[in-house]
């Protein structure tokens, strides 16, 4: 669909990155072309990711005995593997995660109406500024760290994050190659992260568009429903804030088995009755997104890794200080 409203076309910017980062195909190239493309995947790879990862993994076991340098080296390492394992994830998902935005894009999930048309013109509004927001804050952090030892009058030769290479670091030009290799391998996966996350992003966004439009449908039967009946029975303050959607999956879709109900279900047809009763029981769990399967992403998951991680961080401030003492 070539609409300014195609779901698609708000996944264009990061399927550009993944294709130039090498891990995502075109589509409709030739026989030469692809091949073309997977030698430029494998060169790619290697002289960016797996080198980066490797000089991080060698680094890593050259510092133990400092406690200071282990922690800075293990939090880069961290980070680089991780987002490695996220983009040979979505290598290994690339023809789901097509189909998944062929169907999108379908007719099924297109809005019929001006109001379902609005919801879906304000989350891509909404998508596009994301996008936008996290390359700035993850190349912006990149940049920042490049700069800085320039900025170090008393270390002349050295790089914006410790790292190994297999050659001496302390003249030139190959300080200026070990420089320019790591920064550009770091403000590539810092691209790349970015575009991974804002395309989890997106699609939850895209969750809460469709769950929007069929509440929407849903609750136009709902307002009938309370204008024949002036008291409607459960229908308090508080439920009438849940009338307001949240900018939540899960809260969207806890909201559907009650729209379902307070629909106009009573002027259909036994048919369509007993599939609303199916919807209902199914809606009835709510749609939750899990980390690798191992826990869901929630405001309490959130929580927990905040303050995780700020426990660590006073345990290295604690040693840090200890060290300059």
């Amino acid at each position: 669909m070539n609409s300014p409203l195609s779901p698609k076309a708000s996944f264009y910017n990061n399927i550009l990155i993944f294709e130039i980062c090498g891990i995502w195909i075109p589509e409709h190239l030739g026989v030469v072309k692809k091949r073309a493309y997977i030698l430029y995947v494998v060169c790619f790879s290697i002289v960016i990711y797996y080198s980066y990862l490797l000089s991080q993994v060698i680094n890593l076991f050259l510092v133990t005995d400092n406690l200071e340098e282990f922690a800075e080296s293990t939090f880069v390492f961290i980070t680089v593997f991780a987002e490695t394992i996220k983009a040979v994830t979505v290598q290994i998902q690339q023809r789901r995660i097509k189909k998944l935005l062929h169907e999108l894009d379908g007719e099924t999930f297109m809005p019929k109406t001006s109001d379902g048309r609005k919801l879906l013109e304000q989350g891509l509004q909404k998508i596009k500024y994301i996008f936008r927001l996290f390359i700035c804050l993850y190349d912006g952090t990149v940049v920042l760290w490049g700069i800085f030892p320039f900025l170090d009058s008393e270390k002349r030769y050295s790089l914006p994050l410790k790292a190994w290479y297999p050659f001496a670091l302390d003249s030139s030009p190959s300080y200026e190659l070990g420089y320019l290799h790591q920064f550009v391998a770091t403000i590539l996966l810092a691209t790349l992260n970015a575009s991974l996350d804002t395309t989890i992003i997106c699609l939850m966004i895209h969750a809460i568009i469709q769950l929007n439009i069929l509440l929407a449908t849903l609750m136009g039967g709902y307002a009938g429903y309370v204008r024949n009946h002036p008291d409607p029975p459960l229908l308090n303050e508080e439920q009438n804030k849940m009338l307001y959607l949240k900018k939540c999956v899960i809260h969207h879709s806890t909201m559907l088995p009650r729209a379902a109900y307070f629909s106009d279900w009573y002027e259909q047809n036994k048919q369509y009755c007993r599939s609303l009763q199916i919807f209902m029981i199914r809606a009835s769990r709510p749609i939750q997104i899990t980390g690798g399967y191992f826990f869901a992403l929630s405001l309490n998951t959130f929580t927990t890794i905040l303050r995780s991680a700020w426990s660590y961080f006073t345990l290295l401030k604690q040693v840090h200080s200890e060290n300059e003492e």
